[in-house]
């Protein structure tokens, strides 16, 4: 990243280890806490030069048991380059009151998890189905496109927005939003890596929040002047959010 032009990306979506000790292949997630946060204050000032002075930053972070304030902490760090705009929360897994949801789905629905999670034993814990999504952006006030196609949701009843004294079709979901993971046999599966998320994640924050109409020409620009692609984890996200390339430095 340091070799690239300060201002010259619109959004970033990352999820840096979590130092929870995960088994990489290449990277020791058991670092003293002291230098992984200062690790993580080094990418932050980096994403803060690179960002336009309306761009997105969402960063995934998690905890556990053992370190229940990571995420915060990891925030925290990154919360002294940019400014915090809103905190999501990134379900997994969700079981449903089906007293609240339209009666035809009420039987079928109540209290059915959806979605997928992993486990644990303990006397002590309940099965971790969240993780954090901090977006912060330079000012704070970045604009976003809160019923962007594909993120935003239909009303309930088919006469609210005349109700309401507009036209739209769709709504903003929200600040919670539930992305389950495939379902995942082994970890060649997963393709062999110890921590994924789903594609539906960096697509969920391109659509919703990163690129908002105004941002789309200048994101591709910004993407299509990176000299040399070293990753492009999957190559659907690019068409998913409209854009021609999105090219990502490790």
């Amino acid at each position: 990243m340091r070799t690239m032009r300060r201002q010259s990306v619109a959004a970033v979506v990352t999820s840096p280890p979590y130092n929870l000790g995960k088994s990489y292949s290449c990277h020791n997630d058991n670092m003293p806490e002291a230098k992984y946060l200062a690790w993580q204050d080094g990418v932050a000032q980096e994403i803060a030069r690179l960002l336009v002075p309306e761009g997105h930053l969402f960063l995934n972070a998690g905890s556990n048991s053992r370190f229940p304030w990571r995420s915060v902490q990891v925030a925290q760090v990154y919360g002294r380059h940019l400014s915090l705009q809103q905190h999501i929360t990134w379900v997994k897994s969700i079981a449903l009151d089906g007293s609240t949801l339209p009666v035809p789905l009420r039987g079928a629905m109540h209290d059915r998890p959806v979605g997928h999670f992993q486990s644990i034993s303990s006397a002590h814990f309940l099965n971790p189905v969240t993780e954090d999504i901090w977006h912060f952006s330079p000012s704070g006030r970045s604009p976003i496109d809160r019923t962007a196609p594909g993120v935003g949701v239909p009303y309930v009843c088919v006469d609210q927005p005349a109700r309401f004294g507009h036209n739209r079709e769709l709504h903003c979901l929200g600040n919670l939003w539930h992305i389950p993971y495939k379902t995942t046999q082994s970890r060649a599966d997963r393709d062999f890596h110890p921590a994924p998320f789903p594609v539906g994640l960096p697509t969920h924050g391109g659509r919703a929040q990163c690129v908002t109409r105004r941002d789309r020409g200048r994101l591709r620009t910004a993407s299509s002047k990176i000299s040399r692609p070293v990753f492009e984890p999957d190559r659907s996200i690019p068409r998913r959010l409209g854009l021609g390339r999105i090219e990502c430095r490790m």
